[in-house]
């Protein structure tokens, strides 16, 4: 029958040949005092990453509000890098437009006499460039107010809750502020694809949900408490995205819609307000839900 193995830690002085110090360790003892100073590291190192700057440097680690902060900065140099490229394509035809030795592709204007411009920037503006310029900004204006309604026709738009009424002086703003039922529902207004789901600072605390929908569509929800999609999650129009729980320190009962279309910024109202179903009293009168 074999003993139990025992072991013995001895420090000696052998400059006196005495015995300073002796531990009598079993096999539990080693595996306890493993444990301990396993468990001490890991102690020592989380104060150390967490009282210091070195957890900047771990991989993945970034605060919450720094993330947000982030996701919104990308989703701006997405829609500025894709605004860029179209500035660039309309420079690039100008200058072949403007270009006088370039062999004409018309052969109505053709025999037409080419007019130089002047490089001298202290001549006064031709009458020429006060209609281009007229005519640009005409197109801009254009754009923004023809553009996104015309793309809006094909689609579908749906109020983002049953009981939703928006705000009186949120009806002409970007930002719409839209008041809900305690315990109501925040659905998509439309179909599309989750692309952030973040928490955030900015609009008083909650959650923020980012869909792209099609034809260029972009809208974001805000001061939501209980998410109930992920990044890529496929929505449809009218589907539940989160749950407006009280208890949790913000407005619950304010949501805060934003738009776009191809990086224009949108009055929600404009586009979600005639989706909204009107709403019959007890006496036969029916009036505009949100209006």
């Amino acid at each position: 029958m074999k003993g139990k193995r025992i072991f013995r830690i001895t420090i000696e002085n052998e400059s006196k040949i005495e015995k300073v110090a002796s531990w009598r360790l079993t096999p539990v003892k080693c595996a306890l005092l493993g444990v301990g100073g396993f468990l001490s590291m890991m102690f020592l190192a989380g104060c150390v990453i967490r009282l210091t700057p070195l957890r900047s440097f771990l991989p993945g680690y970034l605060k919450e509000k720094e993330r947000s902060v982030t996701e919104e900065r990308i989703l701006r140099i997405d829609s500025i890098s894709q605004a860029l490229n179209t500035n660039a394509e309309f420079l690039a035809n100008l200058r072949t437009v403007l270009d006088v030795d370039r062999v004409p592709s018309d052969s109505i204007n053709a025999m037409q006499p080419i007019n130089r411009l002047t490089s001298d920037s202290l001549l006064p503006t031709s009458k020429e460039e006060e209609q281009f310029i007229a005519k640009m900004q005409e197109r801009e204006r254009y754009n923004i107010s023809v553009i996104a309604p015309l793309a809006s026709e094909g689609m579908i738009f749906h109020p983002v809750s049953q009981e939703s009424i928006f705000t009186e002086e949120s009806k002409t703003s970007l930002d719409a502020r839209i008041v809900l039922a305690e315990g109501a529902p925040v659905e998509s207004v439309a179909d599309g694809i989750v692309v952030a789901v973040y928490a955030s600072e900015r609009d008083g605390g909650g959650h923020t949900v980012v869909i792209q929908h099609g034809k260029g569509f972009l809208t974001a929800y805000s001061r939501l408490t209980l998410p109930m999609v992920s990044k890529g999650d496929k929505v449809d129009g009218g589907q539940t995205i989160s749950i407006q729980q009280s208890g949790l320190g913000i407005k619950q009962q304010e949501v805060i819609l934003r738009m776009w279309h191809n990086a224009t910024p949108l009055i929600p109202y404009d586009y979600i307000g005639p989706a909204i179903k009107p709403v019959r009293d007890s006496s036969g009168y029916e009036a505009p839900r949100g209006r």
